[in-house]
C-alpha cells in the first residue's frame, strides 16, 4: 500500500501479487479499441481475467488515458501503458476487490492491537480504503460510442490531419498503423492518407 497526498492505494504491482495469489494461472485478455500513435491521442483498452484455459471470470473492463485524465506531465506519451495499466487495476479489483479488502480488514486488525500510538492507528484505519482505487483512477472511466471502430477511424483520419506538415510525426505514424484495432481497408486507407502528405512535403 502506497500514500500519494494523502490518499492509500494498492499500486499495480500489489494489485498483481493478489491476482496471482487468488487466481493462480489467470491472466488478462485485451481488446485493444484504440492504440495512441502520439503524444496527444487517446489510448482504449478494454481488460478481463480469464483462467489457464482462457474463460473468462468476468466482463471487459475499460481502461483509458488521455492528456485530460494524466496528472502526471511526465508520462504524457505513455498512454497505451497507463490505459493498459488502469484496465488492469480495475479488472482486479472488479473480480477480487471484496477479497482484497476483507483480507486487509483482518490485517490491520492484527496491527492495531500492537499500534504504540495515534497516529499509528489512524495510518492503519486510513489504509482500510486503499483498495477502493489507485490513486491514478480518481476520475470514472469514459463510455464507448456503440461504434468504436468509427470513432477510432475519425479520431486517426482527425490527428493525421493535425500533423499532415509535420514529417517526423507521419512518419510515426506511418510505423503505428499496424497497431490500430482497425480493419485491413481502414488502415490502407490512413496509410493512404499518411503518403499522400508525406509525398507532398517532400515535392
Amino acid at each position: 500500500v502506497n500514500v500519494l497526498g494523502g490518499q492509500p492505494y494498492i499500486n499495480n504491482l500489489g494489485l498483481k501479487q493478489k491476482k496471482e495469489k487468488y487466481g493462480i494461472g489467470t491472466r488478462f485478455d485485451y481488446d485493444w479499441k484504440q492504440i495512441a500513435i502520439d503524444d496527444e491521442m487517446k489510448a482504449v483498452v478494454m481488460v478481463r481475467i480469464v483462467d489457464s484455459k482462457g474463460t473468462p471470470l468476468m466482463p471487459y473492463i475499460i481502461g483509458e488515458a488521455s492528456t485530460k485524465t494524466i496528472r502526471m506531465k511526465t508520462l504524457l506519451g505513455y498512454q497505451n501503458h497507463l490505459a493498459q495499466t488502469r484496465g488492469e487495476n480495475r479488472a482486479i479489483r472488479h473480480l477480487y476487490g471484496v477479497r482484497i479488502h476483507e483480507d486487509m480488514l483482518v490485517e490491520i486488525g492484527k496491527r492495531l492491537k500492537g499500534a504504540t500510538t495515534d497516529a499509528d492507528a489512524k495510518m492503519l484505519q486510513q489504509t482500510a480504503g486503499a483498495t477502493s482505487a489507485s490513486y491514478e483512477e480518481m476520475q470514472p472511466p469514459t463510455s464507448l460510442d456503440t461504434d468504436p471502430e468509427k470513432k477510432m477511424y475519425d479520431l486517426t483520419v482527425a490527428r493525421v490531419e493535425e500533423i499532415k506538415k509535420d514529417e517526423t510525426k507521419l512518419k510515426e505514424a506511418l510505423g503505428k498503423i499496424s497497431q490500430l484495432a482497425l480493419s485491413d481497408t481502414k488502415r490502407k486507407i490512413i496509410k493512404a492518407i499518411i503518403q499522400k502528405y508525406l509525398k507532398h512535403l517532400r515535392v
